[in-house]
């Protein structure tokens, strides 16, 4: 069985806002992307490595599901339909419209991204506790749910397609999965990150094309005496003693 080359999913140009307890898109206006399942595939394509880590650590709350979906959209679980009135009271009395028409929209509820959340971290503790044969049952339990294989046109292939953004993440996962793979902070950011398992040195350092550019900036400044040893650790958020370690690495 081969695996997906490409995968589409529709995002809200403007984003998305909460009615009530269910987030929904906050206009009819649409775009698609085309992310890498495995990595960062072209440059721009950044935001897309290692999603199902960064929706582990989304925050369980409105704002930080909202800050979620505004980067990814939603997770294309079963929707449930909310409506609104086209005006409020006051504007409607102001108008004098009487019955003022309700628009149907459909959104995600809060607690089912919540527990999205809540699986997504169980299962990725599993990974990390090296309980493995637990690990892979979940994961074929949630891939069963949210991916689906297809055969190609020609007949010559069968390819694995995610029903929404869930299937993509948990696919990604399941596929980094085959090698080993260990969680790290990124020097700069300080953002969470997955790497290959190398001994003590780590498969890359940095999360983000521009956390790299920074970090080779600072070692120049370094090098040259431009920026002193305190001013480099406080731009790191570590100690003296670390950041003199990071900046002579070769």
């Amino acid at each position: 069985m081969k695996r997906l080359t490409e995968f589409e999913w529709e995002c809200c140009d403007d984003g998305y806002i909460w009615r009530g307890s269910v987030l929904v898109p906050a206009s009819p206006s649409r775009s698609r992307f085309t992310p890498p399942i495995s990595g960062a595939g072209q440059p721009g394509d950044e935001m897309w490595r290692d999603v199902f880590l960064i929706f582990s650590d989304t925050k369980p709350t409105p704002a930080g599901i909202q800050s979620f979906a505004m980067l990814y959209g939603l997770l294309g679980i079963p929707t449930v339909a909310v409506r609104r009135r086209t005006y409020s009271t006051r504007l409607a009395r102001a108008l004098g419209v009487r019955r003022p028409q309700t628009i149907q929209e459909h959104g995600e509820p809060l607690a089912n991204w919540v527990a999205e959340i809540r699986d997504m971290k169980r299962v990725i503790r599993l990974y990390l506790n090296k309980q493995y044969a637990e690990f892979w049952s979940l994961m074929n339990e949630k891939l069963s749910d949210t991916v689906a294989p297809r055969f190609t046109l020609n007949g010559g292939g069968l390819n694995l397609i995610p029903k929404n953004l869930l299937g993509f993440m948990w696919l990604q996962l399941g596929l980094k999965s085959r090698g080993r793979w260990i969680l790290r902070e990124c020097r700069v950011c300080r953002e969470p990150m997955a790497v290959r398992e190398m001994g003590k040195r780590p498969s890359r350092l940095t999360d983000k094309a521009s956390c790299r550019v920074t970090l080779s900036n600072l070692r120049k400044d370094y090098r040259d005496g431009l920026k002193s040893l305190a001013e480099i650790a406080r731009r790191l958020r570590t100690d003296a003693k670390t950041a003199r370690r990071w900046m002579e690495e070769t």
